[in-house]
């Protein structure tokens, strides 16, 4: 077998390993996923390789044994996503074969050389949902892939004018977060981590730790075409009961503590990296990570977005207000002697 050609079942289901009905001359004991071609493609190459990493709105290629038969535009593709695909969500999209790709919408296309393997190149649409997808090619094979945001892509929402932003925003893995005064600011080296072993599944992991997906899989899976509604998940901003980064409750991805008690966990100073926090959470069935406070819980945030596609930096704010309900105004109260009572409010 060519290097590269694969029969092991990675990256496709044992129902793929049959003869098809569809297309009776493919060899579909035996396939190329161009892995390290299309990350590379991609900008997925870190965390793509031995897999399919793609990105939306932007064409892969998957090469079969056709034995020179070429499919034509009968076949249908199927794309899916979620564990309840439904075209009315926009979790399952349903195309053909064209003479070429679209990548404005879903879109597949084959070419073929006598006694050369089938290129078959397939596109997301620019506003698919992210995740994890199978792909089902003229009803009798599946391939599996995850479908991530493209900032590099014009037609996808997180697009960046300012491609020269990318690098910092998106792939950089090393940084720096500030901490300490605005009269005293101190520099924090900080490893993103993103791009490493096992935390893009972690990210995805914690998308389907989100209440709203537990609650409705389709509808979540739906939002998930949103970097707006990705990032409201992940925000440590969001409203009671979402899952967040920033979560007392159960399954967030740390636990907070401020009180310099830190029996039980570690430090929020001891963290020197995103990496090792998600990947303790995951090994720990879910549960929050013992302790951070607002730079670890920005950090890890940046991290986790940067990984599913969304340009992300971490940005400390000094003097920052605590209004607690909704007056834009920080209240002091003091007793009849000018004492200073206890605050609820603060600026800090």
């Amino acid at each position: 077998m060519e290097e590269g050609w694969r029969r092991d079942g990675g990256g496709m289901e044992e129902g793929w390993r049959t003869s098809c009905s569809v297309w009776p001359n493919l060899d579909l004991d035996v396939w190329d996923l161009q892995s390290e071609l299309n990350a590379v493609d991609h900008r997925t190459e870190p965390g793509g390789a031995g897999r399919l990493v793609v990105r939306r709105g932007r064409p892969f290629s998957l090469k079969l044994q056709s034995g020179g038969f070429l499919p034509d535009g009968g076949v249908a593709c199927t794309a899916e996503t979620g564990p309840e695909p439904s075209e009315r969500y926009g979790t399952r999209a349903s195309f053909g074969l064209s003479a070429a790709v679209d990548a404005s919408r879903w879109s597949a296309a084959a070419t073929a050389a006598p006694g050369e393997p089938l290129t078959l190149t397939v596109c997301a649409a620019p506003d698919a949902p992210i995740g994890r997808y199978t792909l089902s090619l003229g009803g009798a094979g599946r391939v599996h892939f995850i479908l991530l945001f493209n900032p590099w892509c014009t037609g996808d929402a997180v697009f960046m004018e300012d491609q020269s932003g990318l690098e910092e925003y998106v792939t950089a893995q090393d940084g720096i977060v500030y901490r300490g005064s605005y009269k005293h600011p101190v520099s924090t080296p900080w490893n993103y981590g993103q791009f490493e072993d096992g935390i893009l599944d972690v990210c995805l992991r914690i998308l389907d730790m989100n209440p709203k997906h537990l609650r409705n899989p389709g509808k979540d899976c739906s939002g998930r075409r949103s970097p707006v509604y990705v990032s409201r998940v992940l925000s440590a901003m969001a409203s009671p009961g979402m899952l967040c980064v920033n979560c007392n409750g159960d399954r967030g991805v740390l636990l907070g503590c401020w009180t310099g008690d830190y029996e039980g966990g570690a430090s929020p100073l001891s963290w020197g990296g995103s990496a090792e926090i998600l990947r303790r959470w995951a090994a720990a069935a879910c549960q929050p990570v013992r302790y951070g406070q607002c730079w670890v819980f920005a950090a890890v945030a940046c991290s986790v977005s940067r990984a599913l596609g969304i340009p992300c930096r971490v940005v400390t704010n000094y003097l920052s207000a605590h209004d607690n309900n909704g007056d834009l105004v920080i209240e002091r109260h003091v007793n009849e002697k000018g004492e200073a009572l206890q605050a609820t409010e603060m600026i800090w």
